[in-house]
């Protein structure tokens, strides 16, 4: 049986333990070296990713459980992915640092011979523009009506 959706808060906790895993992988290590390398750039990737979908959710109602688009058979449809739809909602201000993060764990997980410690620092400073970029646009939406 599967399970049912996170919400928008369950996502942010979750986000939120993630980025709590990554402070525990990345401290108390030699500057400059992570020992755990290919695992902190999966582990932001999916911070990233929960943030997103909390926003998502907030913004649109919607949050794909799917990273990429697909085709479904039952339906004759083409489904959205969560990548697609961060681009399709906030467009050029978040999806490149999305798209980059999510690339990285991929490639850290089935790439990871290509993968260096040297690529950590710049996927950290993405996931803090991944953030930023995502409260920027919660900002700039129009207060709920009461």
């Amino acid at each position: 049986m599967p399970l049912p959706p996170l919400d928008e808060a369950e996502h942010l906790a979750q986000a939120t333990h993630n980025e709590a895993v990554l402070d525990a992988i990345v401290k108390d290590v030699v500057p400059g070296y992570v020992r755990a390398f290919d695992w902190a750039l999966v582990v932001m990737f999916y911070a990233a990713m929960h943030y997103a979908s909390a926003c998502l959710l907030r913004d649109t109602g919607e949050c794909p459980d799917q990273h990429t688009s697909h085709y479904d058979r039952a339906t004759n449809t083409r489904v959205l992915g969560l990548t697609d739809c961060v681009s399709r909602t906030y467009g050029p201000a978040v999806a490149p640092s999305y798209n980059v993060l999510f690339n990285r764990a991929w490639d850290a997980r089935y790439r990871s011979l290509y993968m260096t410690q040297t690529h950590v620092p710049d996927a950290l400073d993405l996931l803090t523009e991944h953030r930023k970029h995502l409260e920027i646009v919660k900002a700039a939406q129009p207060a709920p009506a009461a």
